[in-house]
């Protein structure tokens, strides 16, 4: 089951990496950066899923809090695409609240690894600041 996963897993990951690419390369708005974004949220929605029962079968609390980190960035940015009035939904405090806690989470995390000698504090440290601040600051319906 585990290597089904980690199939999925990087096939997907792969797949959103060059469709980043391209999203990040078109132009704003026009067709071919609405489908590479587009399949670059789609992609990550599959990692995110092949992510979260791999990280649990596998005891690694790192890797489901990244999972979490990682699916809410591509989660708000498909939000800030298509939410065009601005107005958050329940869906999206929902979100809001998992990325706070997650970034929680890898801060005592952190703290475990610290005492333990595990250099991936540092990663979950970063990663836990970054999670704290992109939800506070930047919920996914905020429009500027």
């Amino acid at each position: 089951m585990t290597q089904l996963l980690l199939s999925i897993h990087i096939l997907a990951g792969t797949v959103a990496l060059f469709c980043s690419a391209l999203s990040v390369l078109s132009e704003k708005g026009k067709q071919l950066h609405v489908f590479s974004g587009t399949a670059y949220f789609w992609c990550m929605a599959i990692i995110f899923l092949t992510a979260m029962p791999m990280s649990v079968i596998k005891n690694n609390l790192f890797l489901f809090l990244i999972a979490i980190f990682s699916f809410y960035l591509a989660f708000a940015g498909m939000r800030f695409a298509r939410n065009r009035k601005g107005v958050a939904t329940t869906f999206d405090w929902i979100a809001v609240a998992l990325m706070i806690l997650s970034g929680l989470g890898m801060w005592i995390l952190a703290a475990i690894y610290f005492s333990s000698n595990n250099s991936q504090y540092i990663v979950l440290v970063v990663f836990g600041f970054l999670a704290k601040v992109t939800a506070t600051i930047h919920p996914p319906t905020c429009l500027v």
